[in-house]
């Protein structure tokens, strides 16, 4: 015959692979087992961080429109595109992407001279194969005011 068990709670359980196996046993004595493997994704991380020059303030001489944005993944897989957005206060935004490599990720000369002065806020995010995303946030100042 047959049988199914439906909607089993594994939240308990740790990611990593999980093994389910059954054994079933007929009227004359006879033992039946099998099992089965798979594995249970529920997890990613991401960290982000605006590459700022040494006085902490990317400003307009040249510095940025040549801005890096790195960051590193846990439980991502390689090849996966992360997207990094960065807004100004005023709501204004521009969009980069990256792909994974050995859990990390780097964005170079990104062009953020046409956002406005002030607090810029990069938000990066990246899901891996399984559906699973993560977010993370990080902010610079911005000074379009060239430093002489």
């Amino acid at each position: 015959g047959e049988w199914a068990i439906n909607a089993t709670n594994i939240s308990g359980l740790a990611d990593g692979e999980i093994t389910a196996s059954v054994s079933a046993l007929d009227v004359e004595g006879n033992l039946a087992t099998n099992e089965t493997s798979f594995t249970k994704d529920t997890t990613v991380a991401i960290t982000v961080d605006i590459n700022d020059t040494n006085d902490d303030v990317i400003n307009g001489n040249d510095e940025n429109v040549n801005v890096e944005i790195t960051g590193t993944t846990t439980g991502v897989e390689d090849n996966q595109t992360v997207t990094v957005v960065v807004t100004d206060e005023a709501g204004n935004e521009r969009s980069f992407e990256a792909i994974v490599t050995n859990n990390t990720y780097t964005i170079t000369g990104a062009n953020l001279s046409g956002l406005n002065d002030g607090e810029l806020t990069a938000t990066a995010t990246v899901s891996d194969e399984a559906g699973n995303t993560a977010t993370d946030t990080d902010t610079a100042i911005h000074d379009k005011t060239a430093v002489t």
